[in-house]
């Protein structure tokens, strides 16, 4: 045991803070003192030393000593006894609620089956073995986390020969498409690194294996993917998607003759197409002097949102979709109908149709010329939040109801900050009776006096919809607590109540 020796005492305080200098007495005495003081310095950096080698055994048998206690209390755990099927439903639910189950987004690597994995190797081998938890991948390739690319690739390998839903974006792309035009910076500066470009051609060498791709990234990714040193060599332009049945693309295009989307001949199953061109121009543009090529003859769902010129793209394309089952047209508030002549376009198996615009009688043109016999369900959505006054629906819609003979059974109307001018209710009241089969109405509007002319003048006449179940009607007279919002309330359920026999929550 270490036994400090006895200590001299030390020199007062006052002589210090004084200037006056030592005795030769003193002098020899505190020097024989720093002697000996040294030596006892020394004494104890050495019991010091000692005692911290001492520690730190004693500090690495407890680590050892708790690591053991964990894996036994790990060895009577009672999940040890679920079985594998257990684990693995409790698994699938722990990713259930994401919509991918790996999303890169900067440094951040964000997996649960990925965590998953790294808890045992009993749970490694569990997930491991199912590809289809491993096929759902989001990458935001802008300022792309260094060292994350060997963790995708793994993951790429683990989803196996699975279909893939790949979700590319670019997180801050519209800098890139408002930086300075004179400015030299390529898309990879742009990113900040070059890792970004590597993920995104890694995930390019899968191509054969998207079921659904979903690109929000500045095609300047593909000019720089084929001119970066590191990269190696890829046939880019012999880029294949025989299981692609539905394409996203959001952005804008730049101005060039872009390879990937001549996607005609190389997506044998392609049947969902949904592009949102967020500088309106670009994708009319390309497709007015051919430089797009679209299956559009084998599309089931076609949704073209942002889009200018629309005349054109539409009288163009319209006549091939044959197959189309599902329509969605968001034309921006700068889209030019232009009054060109169509001819009669007859969709056989347009189910649903949605309109998006601030005012949907600018789709005058486009309503004139279209026949929709088998439509069972119409949306109607603004583009903005903006107030904006509605003359809904028009006398072209209805037109296009009569023409097509479409017995609608869904109709939605979600306007809330649009004011109805129509206070007669002429025109719901005819769209109404043209649909006896109608089995859903919902409708979200400012003002109310429209819906109520609407429903009064169906009670009038005796116009029952015995298929009516769902109906939501929201107003902002209605859902006040106003003397007039409890009246008009009163007011829509005895009018409701009315035309339908069934008992409704309003």
């Amino acid at each position: 045991m270490f036994t400090p020796n006895s200590v001299n005492q030390p020199i007062q305080g006052d002589i210090i803070r004084s200037y006056r200098p030592p005795t030769d007495i003193e002098a020899s005495h505190t020097r024989s003192f720093i002697e000996l003081e040294q030596l006892e310095l020394e004494r104890y950096d050495t019991e010091i030393s000692r005692t911290r080698k001492v520690l730190e055994k004693l500090e690495q048998e407890r680590k050892l000593l708790q690591q053991r206690l964990e894996e036994r209390r790990s060895w009577l755990a009672p999940i040890r006894r679920l079985p594998p099927e257990v684990l693995e439903n409790i698994f699938c639910f722990a990713q259930s609620g994401y919509s991918y189950s790996l999303r890169i987004e900067g440094k951040e690597f964000q997996s649960t089956v990925y965590a998953i994995s790294q808890v045992c190797l009993h749970w490694r081998c569990i997930v491991v073995t199912q590809p289809k938890w491993w096929n759902r991948i989001s990458v935001d390739v802008y300022q792309f986390g260094e060292n994350l690319l060997p963790q995708l690739e793994q993951y790429l390998e683990f989803s196996g020969q699975s279909e893939l839903e790949v979700h590319i974006e670019d997180s801050q792309s519209y800098s890139w498409y408002h930086r300075d035009p004179e400015g030299c910076e390529t898309f990879t500066e742009h990113l900040g690194t070059a890792d970004g470009i590597h993920a995104f051609d890694i995930l390019l060498r899968h191509a054969r294996r998207f079921q659904d791709l979903s690109v929000d990234i500045p095609t300047a990714v593909f000019d720089d993917a084929r001119d970066i040193d590191k990269l190696p060599e890829f046939p880019i332009k012999f880029v294949a998607f025989p299981l692609l049945h539905s394409f996203t693309f959001t952005g804008e295009t730049d101005d060039l003759d872009f390879w990937f989307f001549d996607l005609k001949m190389h997506t044998p199953i392609l049947n969902e197409l949904i592009i949102f061109d967020s500088s309106g121009r670009s994708w009319c543009a390309w497709h007015t002097r051919g430089s797009v090529t679209l299956p559009y003859r084998q599309l089931r769902q076609l949704t073209i949102s942002q889009v200018q010129s629309c005349t054109v793209l539409l009288v163009d394309i319209l006549p091939r979709c044959h197959e189309v089952e599902r329509l969605e047209l968001d034309f921006s508030r700068k889209s030019s109908l232009e009054p060109v002549r169509w001819d009669m376009v007859e969709l056989a198996n347009v189910q649903h149709l949605s309109l998006s615009y601030d005012n949907p009688t600018g789709y005058e043109y486009f309503l004139r010329a279209i026949k929709l016999p088998a439509l069972e369900s119409f949306a109607l959505e603004p583009d903005s939040e903006s107030y904006i006054e509605l003359r809904w629906p028009c006398c072209h819609f209805l037109d296009m109801v009569r023409r097509s003979a479409a017995d609608m059974e869904d109709i939605d109307i979600d306007y809330p900050n649009a004011k109805l001018l129509d206070k007669n209710g002429s025109g719901l009241f005819m769209l109404m009776r043209l649909c006896p089969n109608l089995g859903a109405l919902h409708i979200r509007v400012r003002n109310s006096d429209t819906l109520l002319a609407s429903f009064q003048k169906l009670a009038d006449f005796g116009t029952r919809f015995p298929g009516l179940t769902d109906v939501v009607i929201e107003t902002l007279d209605t859902t006040s607590r106003t003397e007039e919002g409890r009246t008009n309330r009163k007011r829509l359920r005895e009018l409701l109540g009315r035309i339908t026999p069934h008992k409704l929550a309003h």
